[in-house]
């Protein structure tokens, strides 16, 4: 019983000891906690009170950015936040450089820029201040012109209120002028009617006195006629011998030489009839004009050749009524020539083959040349109808007295134009 009690005693006591060992290292640990802790919440409130300061800084720091942007700019403005866009700065910057050729060099920022965007408005402003005094100075000089615009207005108006005045009073004067004129013209006609009454007797008295005088040409003209036709014995025959003969030919060539020239008052551009040299031929053959001259024969173009087989030989003859190698002849132009020759021209072209051209008909005369119809008189005055030469008086008087005539056709003939 005792070992049993002594058993449990030192049970106890042994539990004793080790909840007092065990209480000695509660306490031991909850001291060293509680210092721990101490330190802990030491720590703790530094590090509170250094992030107070942080914050304290970082929300000057962020005043100051917005106070920054708030200068700069590029901000967005619809945003809570001020905070101005870095890269929209330095493109603006940029920008500026490019547009200002002086700060385009330059590496700052906007402080380095902001100088010489000064100096630039600056003298901007100086610029628009001389501009300014140069309108003004202008606009005074227009103000001047005006007033002297309003000024010659104002006599430009009273010069016209007195001219107007003038000539209301000229017309007046005008109308007074008309009265008398058509009291003048009243008379005046008064007086052509009496003249004209006088006129008309005139006109028929030259009426009776024109048709005496027809009758009497008439009557000249018959017996001119008459007295013609007794004297054209006298006159000289036409020719009917030819007038050269062809001496050679070359066929291939188309040309032919004759047995006249220079001497024989031949020139360039002269036409001949080509006929054959047999008795009583009188077909023609071919044409010939006259390409050269020389002293005693001549070289001619041949054309026109009518039958092949019948072509130009040795022998045959040339023909042209208006060629003469020895006296002079005389002619008459009737009716109008134009063309290819006016008549200056033709009576030139007729003198170098020694045709005189009269200016009037005369008994010298052996050529009539006839050229197209006429559309006036011998005095200038127009005829109702154009008139054919054969229906001039002109015309008559040259058949009657004998004259051979020739249409131009045909002086074209032998002249080629």
């Amino acid at each position: 019983m005792s070992s049993a009690k002594r058993g449990a005693a030192q049970v106890s006591v042994v539990w004793v000891i080790t909840f007092g060992v065990i209480a000695l290292a509660s306490i031991f640990f909850g001291y060293i906690a509680q210092d721990d802790k101490a330190i802990m919440v030491t720590e703790r409130d530094s590090a509170v009170a250094e992030m107070a300061d942080s914050d304290a800084k970082f929300e000057g720091a962020q005043d100051a950015r917005r106070e920054v942007s708030r200068v700069l700019g590029f901000y967005d403005t619809t945003s809570a936040d001020i905070d101005s866009n870095v890269d929209t700065a330095k493109a603006a910057l940029e920008s500026f450089k490019d547009t200002f050729s002086e700060a385009g060099d330059l590496e700052g920022n906007f402080q380095a820029v902001l100088p010489i965007a000064e100096r630039m408005y600056r003298s901007k402003v100086a610029e628009l201040s001389e501009l300014q005094s140069t309108i003004t100075r202008q606009q005074g000089e227009i103000d001047t012109v005006k007033t002297q615009r309003d000024n010659d207005l104002r006599a430009k108006d009273e010069e016209i209120t007195r001219l107007s005045n003038q000539l209301r009073d000229e017309q007046a004067n005008a109308s007074e002028r008309e009265d008398e004129l058509q009291r003048r013209l009243a008379q005046a006609s008064g007086q052509a009617d009496d003249l004209d009454q006088r006129v008309r007797q005139l006109q028929r008295d030259m009426d009776v006195l024109g048709r005496d005088k027809d009758r009497e040409i008439a009557m000249l003209r018959g017996r001119l006629t008459e007295q013609g036709e007794k004297l054209a014995f006298l006159r000289p025959a036409a020719r009917e011998l030819p007038d050269a003969r062809i001496v050679s030919v070359s066929s291939e060539l188309g040309l032919a030489w004759i047995d006249i020239g220079a001497n024989q008052r031949l020139a360039r551009g002269v036409g001949f009839k080509i006929q054959s040299g047999k008795p009583g031929a009188q077909e023609v053959k071919a044409i010939a004009e006259v390409t050269q001259v020389m002293a005693d024969m001549a070289e001619i173009q041949i054309s026109g050749l009518v039958d092949p087989f019948d072509p130009v030989v040795p022998g045959d003859v040339l023909i042209n009524e208006l060629y003469d190698p020895t006296g002079e002849r005389n002619a008459v132009l009737i009716g109008r020539f134009s063309g290819s020759y006016d008549e200056g021209q033709l009576r030139a072209l007729l003198g170098r083959m020694g045709i005189n051209v009269q200016d009037s008909l005369s008994l010298t005369t052996d050529y009539a040349i006839v050229g197209s119809e006429v559309y006036v008189d011998e005095f200038g005055d127009a005829y109702e109808e154009p008139v054919d030469p054969s229906n001039l008086p002109i015309y008559s008087e040259a058949v009657a007295q004998g004259c051979k005539v020739i249409p131009i056709a045909q002086v074209r003939e032998y002249f080629k134009f």
